[in-house]
């Protein structure tokens, strides 16, 4: 901002979001993730849950085993459950609200593969909290996932293609 934009320096406070993570409970990345996409943060519609659930309605097309872990409350919760709960068993939707701590620590194991469909991102902090679980995301494109993409493992970051097929 100082650079680029010639913002006073005084003017600019660096607050670091922290990640609460033990490393000893961190899972790497295995062949033996359950079968399932998280979603965690705000519920409202500018993370376009609309997004989510037809990327979770095309894959619950031909497995449906598909199981669908929401992380998080908001504003949209109701209507954004409704909406799975048309393509989805309720049985296969675990709502677990909003959690911190030891609480999130444990529910990472529940998510196979996070998807996040937010039209913008910047920071990215679920997807970072799902890389250093060992969690591979499928994002939506957006300066901040292009710039993730860079710093994580190859292919653990993949973007979500709209022309995107069940398969």
């Amino acid at each position: 901002l100082v650079s680029r934009f010639g913002a006073d320096e005084s003017l600019i406070d660096v607050l670091p979001v922290p990640l609460s993570l033990i490393s000893e409970e961190i899972m790497l990345f295995n062949e033996h993730r359950p079968f399932s996409i998280g979603f965690v943060g705000r519920i409202q519609k500018e993370r376009d849950l609309k997004l989510f659930a037809e990327v979770c309605t095309k894959i619950a097309s031909v497995n449906n085993e598909l199981k669908v872990v929401i992380i998080g409350d908001g504003k949209n919760r109701e209507s954004f459950i409704t909406e799975l709960r048309k393509s989805i068993p309720s049985e296969n939707i675990e709502y677990l609200g909003y959690l911190n701590g030891s609480a999130l620590e444990q529910s990472w194991s529940k998510i196979g593969v996070l998807l996040s469909t937010a039209p913008n991102e910047s920071y990215g902090r679920s997807i970072r909290e799902s890389l250093m679980h060992g969690i591979p995301v499928l994002a939506r494109n957006s300066m901040g996932v292009d710039s993730l993409r860079m710093e994580a493992p190859q292919n653990w970051i993949r973007v979500l293609d709209p022309k995107m097929n069940a398969e």
